[in-house]
């Protein structure tokens, strides 16, 4: 259930990046904001073969693919950094904390797993 919290989070991160930079009128940096949204997407990637792993009791796939999704977060997190004037940072930074934190959660529960 939390790695399907998460991926709804990144989902949801998606829609409303997607939004802010339709929105933007050139006022954040779209590419930084492209950085996010391709990012997510392949935490998506990630997530489904999370899920996958779980079906499967695949404990190291687990904890490989939420170990990237971090890193997916991190980058858009570096991304955004590198235009600090943006008036986006602060949403992005809001989704970025959010998705960080369910994806922490998931991964430290798979590191308590003992399948066999």
């Amino acid at each position: 259930m939390e790695v399907q919290a998460v991926r709804q989070g990144f989902a949801t991160a998606i829609a409303k990046v997607k939004q802010m930079k339709k929105e933007s009128d050139g006022k954040w940096n779209k590419g930084a904001l492209d950085t996010c949204v391709d990012n997510f997407n392949s935490g998506l990637t990630d997530l489904d073969s999370a899920l996958e792993a779980i079906t499967d009791h695949n404990i190291k796939t687990l904890q490989t693919m939420l170990s990237s999704v971090l890193t997916y977060v991190t980058t858009c997190e570096d991304a955004m950094d590198e235009d600090p004037d943006s008036d986006a940072l602060p949403n992005v930074t809001n989704m970025e904390q959010k998705l960080t934190n369910l994806a922490t959660n998931s991964l430290d529960i798979a590191n308590q797993l003992n399948w066999t």
